[in-house]
């Protein structure tokens, strides 16, 4: 992973998380010129990796000048390589804290600019940690998410915590279901879904998520400046916590709607990732100075 001449050096480190190790990236900017610079700590999503989040938004942020953190937990991908049963935790605040304590420990880190960037189920873990942590200087929720369990089952087009027992999907008993019944596909999607939750089946995994909310009272208490991102493709779920977010957080709020016509609709901008890049490292430069 290389900066193109912008980065001072890019270390390989880990969180501490009780006796588990974290993965995570933390790249150093030269053009702070030894003066204490902004730092945007990142993270990404349900399926997204550090590599993927440098490539996305790390490298933009670093030729903006931004010293970076690209971090991970539980249940995520990078996390997955190393211990396979650690499952998603709710409380993305402990993740967080950890990840605030490296930057802010840097000689480098100016503690009145570290902006925070969540993406995807990211954007639930960002929001959680901003509602819980005053040394978030900024935050950018791409897209907010304030109930996980809502979002989810908006894609599902049901709420399957809701589902008769005869009608559950048990983990022990997926690869004996026929392809005539639930495809492939679906049933690696499903299992992953209740594996990485933690839980021993698809009802259970959705119960579980009813725990991954960030409430009205604690997204008061993200006071710092905010930006929310949401594509008008993502569906009237994504769009409707974007609302909710923007109306109840207790900071400023900034928010741009990704539109067709902008060829950025989709979930998380993914078919024009330059200009939401773009978008974000704009907004962020005007509020901490280009």
């Amino acid at each position: 992973m290389g900066g193109q001449g912008a980065a001072g050096g890019v270390e390989e480190i880990t969180l501490p998380f009780g006796t588990t190790p974290l993965p995570a990236y933390y790249v150093r900017s030269d053009k702070a010129r030894g003066r204490r610079g902004k730092t945007l700590l990142l993270i990404s999503g349900y399926d997204g990796t550090l590599e993927e989040t440098w490539l996305a938004y790390g490298r933009a942020a670093l030729e903006r000048g931004y010293h970076l953190l690209l971090f991970t937990g539980p249940g995520q991908m990078d996390a997955l390589r190393f211990n396979p049963a650690l499952a998603f935790i709710p409380d993305y605040e402990q993740i967080g804290r950890l990840a605030l304590d490296h930057v802010l420990a840097r000689r480098e880190t100016d503690p009145r600019r570290v902006a925070l960037m969540g993406i995807s189920f990211g954007g639930y873990f960002a929001t959680r940690i901003a509602a819980h942590e005053p040394r978030v200087r900024a935050l950018i929720a791409n897209s907010p998410i304030v109930d996980l369990h809502a979002y989810m089952a908006s894609f599902v087009g049901f709420d399957p915590a809701r589902m008769p027992d005869a009608d559950d999907v048990r983990l022990q008993d997926i690869d004996h279901i026929p392809d005539s019944a639930i495809p492939p596909q679906t049933r690696e999607m499903m299992r992953n879904l209740i594996v990485r939750l933690g839980q021993t089946s698809f009802r259970a995994a959705y119960q579980r998520l009813r725990d991954f909310q960030v409430d009205d009272a604690s997204l008061r208490h993200i006071r710092c400046p905010s930006l929310a991102l949401v594509g008008t493709g993502e569906g009237a779920g994504p769009l409707a916590q974007c609302e909710r977010f923007q109306g109840a957080v207790g900071g400023p709020v900034a928010r741009h709607v990704f539109t067709a016509e902008e060829g950025a609709e989709g979930h998380c901008q993914t078919g024009n990732l330059a200009y939401s890049a773009a978008v974000s490292m704009d907004w962020l430069d005007e509020l901490f100075g280009g």
